[in-house]
């Protein structure tokens, strides 16, 4: 048997019909330095995809191609071809993908094949890939490969596997909380949520409305209370803050929302607190303020449009305007962004270790309710919280190129929007900088 294994393809019954196709390897400059036993095979696999022939030799082959090279894609390529032509038992591509997921599990080929194999299966395939792809990250957690491939088979087959992946997502992150994988396939799951939940939502009468938490502001709340968590136990995980971001990027919301909850400068806050140069923390302020400007900005342009001091809150509109709690900023609202906590000794305790970032803070970025009951005004005040508000933001960045200079460019920019804001709004970079 060892013979007939090691003999030449060329000396084998089975291909004397097959005129071999020899790699042309041009000049030689780069040529592949191909075995004698790859270059062979290879001529052989050039003749059969030639000819278009998709037979049981054809299917070996493939195998022999793919134990040579197991990144060699057109050898996959055809595989499937041979296996969906020969009507072959596709759970028999366990066997031969496990073997070769021992030795290499971060093969592009070998887990798109997986996924042509268990869309041909059907559902009742889905809970042995999740259990495949879930041994590999076990040996490696981050392994990008399982994830998406967890991700396929959950979006193909659906039903339970959405709720039992969530779990599974949730107990990867408690593992460890820097797995930026496991916080990506969280909002993966995330937005399939929203989207099932809107569903439901919509086709309810309007009393059946106003009894229930619209679905976008209760999941908004729920997960800024689980980042709130994660980020308390890793101030420094940029993986926590990017999933924070993340959540003002929902559909039904802008970046800008990410200035209506208070939860978001708590979160930054109490981050400061415990780690005062955390540049995540001191990036999600900064940009906490730039949003809140926006919408101040939002609310200038409302009121100059109405001529008249009556307008309306700040942005939003549907679930954030009608369902999120203290986000709205009307004309005497401005000081909800957080104020309560800076008196309280939070800015305080910032500016007892940080006084860079403190004077971002304590400033309020936002005109106090005396301020705006004496008189000055709806489009006054929203001046006033613009002003507030650019200076904390670029007092935040002056601190994030010493915390993070590496990104220095990244900050550049933010201060450029923000200088930007203020000449459209009237307010000189003067009085931003003094």
């Amino acid at each position: 048997m060892e013979e007939l294994d090691c003999m030449p393809m060329s000396a084998s019954p089975e291909w004397q019909d097959v005129q071999p196709l020899e790699v042309d390897d041009g000049r030689k400059v780069v040529a592949i330095q191909y075995t004698s036993k790859h270059r062979e095979a290879m001529a052989y696999f050039r003749a059969i995809l030639e000819k278009g022939e998709k037979s049981a030799r054809a299917l070996a082959l493939t195998e022999e191609m793919i134990s040579l090279n197991q990144a060699d894609y057109t050898a996959w390529q055809w595989r499937w071809a041979c296996l969906c032509a020969l009507g072959s038992d596709i759970t028999q591509e366990y066997a031969f993908t496990d073997a070769i997921m021992q030795s290499n599990a971060k093969n592009y080929q070998l887990w798109n094949h997986r996924r042509k194999c268990a869309l041909a299966l059907g559902a009742g395939a889905a809970e042995r890939e999740l259990s495949v792809a879930g041994q590999a990250l076990d040996e490696d957690e981050k392994n990008y490969h399982a994830w998406a491939h967890r991700q396929a088979i959950v979006k193909a087959f659906g039903g339970h596997l959405w709720a039992s992946e969530l779990a599974y997502a949730q107990d990867m992150v408690s593992r460890d909380v820097r797995n930026n994988s496991a916080w990506n396939q969280r909002a993966f799951l995330l937005r399939h949520k929203l989207e099932a939940e809107m569903g439901e939502w919509n086709v309810l009468s309007p009393e059946q409305q106003r009894q229930q938490a619209h679905p976008l502001s209760a999941m908004l709340a729920a997960e800024l209370e689980y980042v709130a968590a994660q980020v308390a136990i890793a101030p420094r995980n940029e993986s926590a803050w990017n999933y924070l971001h993340g959540l003002f990027r929902l559909p039904g919301t802008h970046p800008h929302d990410m200035a209506r909850f208070q939860e978001v400068y708590a979160i930054c806050a109490e981050a400061l607190r415990s780690c005062p140069n955390s540049a995540p923390a001191l990036d999600a302020l900064s940009l906490y303020y730039v949003h809140l400007a926006h919408l101040a900005a939002k609310q200038m342009t409302t009121s100059d449009a109405s001529g008249g001091d009556g307008v309306s809150n700040v942005g939003g509109s549907g679930a954030l305007s009608a369902h999120s709690a203290p986000a709205q900023h009307g004309p005497a609202g401005f000081q909800a962004s957080g104020s309560e906590n800076m008196e309280g000794g939070g800015a305080a305790s910032m500016q007892a270790q940080q006084n860079q970032a403190s004077s971002a803070v304590g400033n309020g970025a936002v005109a106090s309710a005396s301020s705006v009951a004496g008189g000055t005004g709806a489009a006054a005040a929203a001046r006033l919280a613009i002003l507030r508000s650019a200076q904390s933001a670029v007092a935040l960045l002056n601190h994030l190129m010493v915390a993070d200079p590496i990104r220095s460019m990244y900050w550049n920019h933010r201060w450029q929007e923000i200088e930007a804001l203020c000449l459209r709004t009237g307010i000189q970079v003067e009085e931003v900088l003094g």
